[in-house]
């Protein structure tokens, strides 16, 4: 199972964090893997270089996680992270065995 955390600060999202793998299928096989692969990739693309802004990324292979934390300028990610959300939202509830959404709020 993935697990992408959403991460909160006074109800502002400030990042995520997707780690795991789904299980649906072999590795390099997996649709609902490289779906949550593609969607925070691009999610941090768009907060790096369209956005300029400038997160703490961090990525291992194995075990497989991707993270990325705004430390300022929350605002002006938030359409960025509250799309990721919600694509989140709708896939796992596609694919309710294989992806969970968590939401923490960080003190």
């Amino acid at each position: 199972m993935t697990t992408i955390q959403f991460i909160k600060q006074n109800g502002i999202l400030i990042g995520y964090c997707a780690f795991g793998h789904s299980g649906f299928s072999q590795k390099g096989e997996d649709i609902v893997c490289a779906s949550i692969s593609t969607a925070v990739q691009m999610t941090a693309t768009g907060i790096k270089d369209v956005k300029k802004l400038k997160p703490t990324i961090q990525y291992q292979e194995e075990p497989a996680k991707f993270s990325l934390v705004l430390h300022h300028s929350y605002q002006e990610a938030q359409d960025l992270l509250e799309t990721l959300y919600r694509t989140m939202v709708e896939l796992s509830k596609q694919y309710p065995k294989y992806v969970k959404l968590e939401v923490i709020e960080k003190c």
